[in-house]
């Protein structure tokens, strides 16, 4: 669900936005929070990724910090889910290499601790919760190419 190089992230709140693309003309390009729990109390106030200071969180385990690691994907849409990915994604140091080995499971179990610290209405509980992520995190798989430390990535 994060992105490359057109990620936008809120300068209110410092999470990542969601672009959205009017489905008749003019086709204009729109931003809302992916959580929209956690930002019920302003407009999303789009800029550029990288240009907040220490504006990071784990796409993987939802937990602020910075994410030195870059999971290389391509941009797809899951129509299953109603998801859009916009390409490459990133990790904290404890999830970059998780997500190099495939493990998934330790993951969600990361994900868990990290909202088992919020507040009980922002954690997005539901049946099937843990099945969708999964499938979501696989879904990523069949279009990661690599898993790379972010400094490596700013050099090629």
């Amino acid at each position: 669900m994060s992105g490359g190089g057109n990620k936008m992230m809120c300068a209110v709140c410092g999470y990542p936005l969601e672009a959205f693309t009017q489905q008749e003309p003019p086709f204009e390009e729109s931003y809302g929070h992916l959580r929209p729990w956690e930002a019920d109390d302003h407009i999303p106030v789009p800029v550029p990724r990288g240009t907040l200071p220490n504006a990071s969180r784990c796409d993987f385990c939802d937990r602020d910090g910075p994410t030195p690691w870059l999971i290389l994907a391509d941009s797809f849409v899951d129509t299953v889910f109603g998801y859009e990915s916009d390409g490459h994604w990133g990790a904290c140091e404890t999830c970059g290499p998780l997500v190099k080995r495939r493990r998934w499971t330790e993951i969600y179990a990361r994900l868990m601790e990290t909202e088992s610290t919020r507040p009980i209405e922002q954690r997005p509980r539901f049946p099937g919760r843990r099945a969708m992520t999964m499938e979501w995190w696989g879904r990523l798989e069949v279009h990661m190419h690599g898993v790379v430390p972010f400094r490596e990535e700013l050099n090629t």
